[in-house]
């Protein structure tokens, strides 16, 4: 954080080195078969424009600046530096390259205009593929970042754009991929996914490569999962108890030169499934002369019901011993006729139903069962 912090500060105060990028075709700069090493980027480069990461409606890519660090690891400064980024997806032809760099010695940080993609959730977007060895070779067939620059004793001329690397010595040269790090938003599962009716379900809400230190994480809906905790390593934990199946969306929200800048998550579904599934539970027992039926509810075989669970039990007509029992006596004064009964049973606090069905008493018993359902 101190070095953003660094860069970020270099940039309010001017002190950063601007230059200027041209669409290119890298594909001389990457067949020079460079061998030095002597310049190199310090870094992924930081994002620091207002877009966000967040593309034009319509486009795919947007035009971003980009603060990077440029290092001479040589003992004598180094001149008419150039940079040549390959397009994405080892592309050659969709290239960009970077001049307008003063004499080099030690450090010095740069911005620049880059088109990047945007939408992506790797935590950094690369130009170039990678390079092996030592020497940080090119792979053969591959598109390599390259960077050239000039030696005291050289010509003062540097090298034209046009010539399209014709001017380049391979030994006054390097490759190295080049990076920028990607401001963007996850929203992951940790636990309760998906969820039984009354599981505690976890989610958590991550920014990573963003300019400034993020100000708010916001889940959609905000309940019933709420914050748990403080903000931990760029992200915000949320947790409870769902009661049925909802779609989530993350956003994180910074300070962003004068401007707040909001970034969202693709979107999360977390389904709830049911605790109990209904099945023939309810036993109704021998309906006396004077109208008296037992009613008993039971889970299905190789079931249990939550041990918060109660039951609510009502009548088209007649009376309970008891009204919320799994075993209830009912008195239906208009026996023989036939009266409704309805059970519903709920737990976690009434957020989860159980299941609700009818049975109808005396010679006309019968039941109509429903799966188990969560609800609000």
């Amino acid at each position: 954080m101190m070095t953003l912090t660094f860069a970020l500060i270099l940039v309010f105060c001017g002190l950063v080195q601007t230059t200027t990028t041209i669409p290119k075709d890298v594909t001389p700069y990457t067949q020079l078969g460079c061998t030095a090493n002597d310049v190199q980027v310090v870094g992924p480069g930081i994002i620091t424009s207002s877009l966000c990461n967040v593309c034009p409606p319509g486009q795919s890519q947007f035009d971003a600046t980009v603060v990077f660090t440029l290092k001479d690891t040589a003992s004598s400064p180094r001149s008419c530096i150039g940079i040549a980024l390959c397009g994405q997806g080892n592309d050659f032809i969709h290239g960009q390259l970077i001049t307008g760099f003063p004499p080099l010695t030690g450090t010095l940080p740069f911005e620049t205009t880059l088109t990047i993609p945007c939408g992506s959730t790797d935590d950094a977007i690369c130009f170039g593929v990678p390079t092996v060895g030592k020497q940080n070779s090119c792979p053969n067939g591959q598109c390599c970042d390259t960077i050239y620059y000039t030696i005291p004793g050289q010509a003062d001329t540097c090298p034209n754009p046009d010539n399209n690397g014709n001017d380049i010595i391979k030994s006054k040269c390097n490759y190295q991929q080049v990076c920028v790090k990607n401001p963007h938003v996850t929203l992951s599962c940790t636990a309760g996914c998906p969820a039984t009716c009354g599981d505690t379900t976890t989610l958590k809400l991550c920014a990573t490569g963003f300019p400034t230190i993020p100000t708010a994480f916001t889940l959609d809906p905000p309940s019933p999962l709420v914050p748990s905790g403080p903000v931990t390593g760029g992200c915000q934990v949320f947790s409870g108890q769902l009661s049925s199946t909802t779609t989530f969306t993350g956003t994180v929200s910074f300070p962003n030169f004068g401007s707040v800048c909001q970034v969202s998550a693709s979107p999360m579904t977390v389904t709830v499934t049911p605790a109990v599934s209904i099945s023939g539970i309810v036993t109704v027992g021998t309906t006396s002369c004077d109208g008296i039926t037992s009613l008993r509810v039971d889970p299905p075989s190789g079931k249990a019901f939550p041990l918060d669970a109660s039951f609510s039990w009502h009548a088209s007509s007649g009376t309970f011993d008891s009204s919320s029992g799994r075993t209830v006596l009912y008195t239906n004064p208009a026996a023989p006729s036939c009266s409704s009964v309805t059970v519903t049973g709920i737990s976690n606090s009434g957020k989860c139903t159980l299941g609700s069905f009818t049975i109808y008493d005396h010679q006309c018993i019968r039941a109509e069962f429903n799966q188990l359902t969560c609800s609000k």
